[in-house]
């Protein structure tokens, strides 16, 4: 539900103030993480590619692990016009490079992706920070049009 609330005042915000850059990104975090969610463009006609980077740091002054079992601790999520979410992670075996993080201070690590729109896109990243608390991430993300009021289709 948060993340769909995300999404959608993210797409708000897009609606009224248009879109006045190439690229666009995103941060939140706690007091001991930091994500940053990027995209190389505002808008993205069909057929056109995007490319995606999310990045975590290690915030803190202790090294922090999380480690889980059946799924990805970190994991770029993608939400087309056609319905069905999909993954960074789609398709890799849940072998420990997913399913287990650990960043010393001031250390990060990023996943990256290009993605071909098929229409309006929207992007978010997961972060799970506690495996007692799978549920409930470290997330955000926005939205990618297919058309951006001042700049054309």
């Amino acid at each position: 539900m948060r993340l769909n609330t995300i999404i959608l005042v993210t797409f708000l915000q897009i609606l009224l103030f248009g879109c006045l850059a190439t690229g666009q990104s995103i941060r939140t975090g706690r007091e001991d993480f930091s994500i940053l969610l990027t995209a190389d463009k505002k808008c993205a006609a069909v057929g056109e590619t995007l490319h995606l980077k999310a990045s975590v740091t290690n915030a803190s002054s202790q090294t922090k692990v999380v480690e889980l079992k059946d799924r990805p601790v970190f994991d770029m999520i993608i939400g087309t016009p056609q319905g069905g979410d999909k993954r960074w992670s789609d398709g890799k075996p849940l072998t420990p490079e997913l399913t287990r993080l650990e960043l010393l201070p001031g250390e990060s690590k990023s996943i990256e992706m290009d993605w071909v729109s098929t229409g309006t896109t929207s992007v978010a990243v997961r972060f799970i920070t506690d495996k007692r608390f799978q549920e409930v991430p470290v997330s955000t993300g926005f939205v990618i049009p297919t058309f951006c009021p001042g700049i054309g289709p």
